[in-house]
């Protein structure tokens, strides 16, 4: 829900609970009403806000804990126990493979280089579309991180320990 969603749901919380005619006949008790529905308000506002930089702070962190395609990943492995013990009494482990390795990609690839007829050329290197855009969206997850306001922070971290 954006902040326009959240709006217009008090909005029509609002109209629900005073109908207009109704504020017409008793604007007193509408005034009255709707001051004291003041800080509820701006307490679900606030609590909005927070949920949702909540939200984009994981998602980013999550964009982020990816890897980056210009880097490659390492083969992940983990050691587990057969079940089985040695002769010394000690457990028989087996590496597992979780995550096989994924070679980086090229920073630079080739295209095909058209003159001004349209007709082609040859070819010329450019950068990697896919490190390009890779870069461009870990770049705007680091700045949605750098402005998540401390408590946020603080909450995700109590939440992650």
């Amino acid at each position: 829900m954006t902040g326009g969603q959240f709006r217009k749901r008090v909005e029509a919380y609002l109209r629900r609970e005073w109908h207009p005619l109704m504020r017409e006949i008793d604007p007193a008790g509408f005034e009255t009403w709707r001051a004291s529905m003041l800080p509820t308000v701006a307490e679900a506002e606030a609590n909005f806000a927070f949920n949702w930089q909540l939200a984009a702070y994981r998602e980013a962190s999550a964009r982020l804990a990816r890897y980056r395609l210009a880097e490659g990943r390492a083969e992940i492995l983990e050691e587990q126990a057969t079940g089985e013990l040695d002769a010394e009494g000690q457990p028989i482990t087996e590496t597992i493979v979780l995550a096989p390795a994924i070679p980086p990609l090229p920073a630079e690839i080739e295209a095909t280089a058209y003159d001004e007829t349209g007709a082609p050329v040859g070819v010329e290197p450019i950068p990697n579309p896919a490190i390009l855009t890779d870069d461009t969206e870990r770049a705007a997850a680091q700045a949605v991180i750098d402005a998540t306001p401390q408590p946020v922070l603080d909450f995700a971290a109590g939440l992650e320990g």
